[in-house]
């Protein structure tokens, strides 16, 4: 093959490499924008053969359904440490394709599961409660 063959089929791949990128990128973009990680906290559990040791571990979800270890899931690590977050929506994670285990979507607090000290009175101060002196 002489050298301008060799050129002009390395210019062609080369061309062929960048289409399939160009087309490739958008569309992952596109994936990942409209799929934004959501934190899964997975308590400590047996389901079937498989145990999930305490204190449990937190996963980043991109998708549903909730699949690990390969597919939508991927570990973050031991226990809930989905900071500043609070977990308490049901749901479940699917492990080897075969077997759910229970779970808890991660969320940014809200008004209604804040608890705040200040709005808590005592008896003492009741109107209707006398002060011993």
């Amino acid at each position: 093959m002489s050298m301008k063959k060799k050129s002009m089929v390395l210019l062609l791949a080369a061309a062929l490499v960048a289409m399939l990128l160009a087309t490739s990128v958008p569309a992952v973009a596109q994936q990942n924008a409209s799929n934004p990680a959501v934190s899964v906290f997975v308590p400590a559990q047996q389901s079937g053969s498989y145990t999930v040791p305490d204190p449990g571990g937190t996963l980043s979800c991109t998708g549903t359904p909730y699949t690990a270890p390969s597919g939508t899931c991927t570990p973050l690590g031991k226990g809930m440490i989905a900071e500043g977050q609070v977990c308490d929506t049901p749901t479940a994670v699917t492990v080897f394709g075969t077997t759910q285990l229970s779970a808890f979507e991660c969320h940014a607090p809200t008004s209604a599961t804040q608890f705040d000290l200040h709005d808590v009175t005592s008896p003492d101060a009741s109107p209707t409660q006398q002060r011993l002196s």
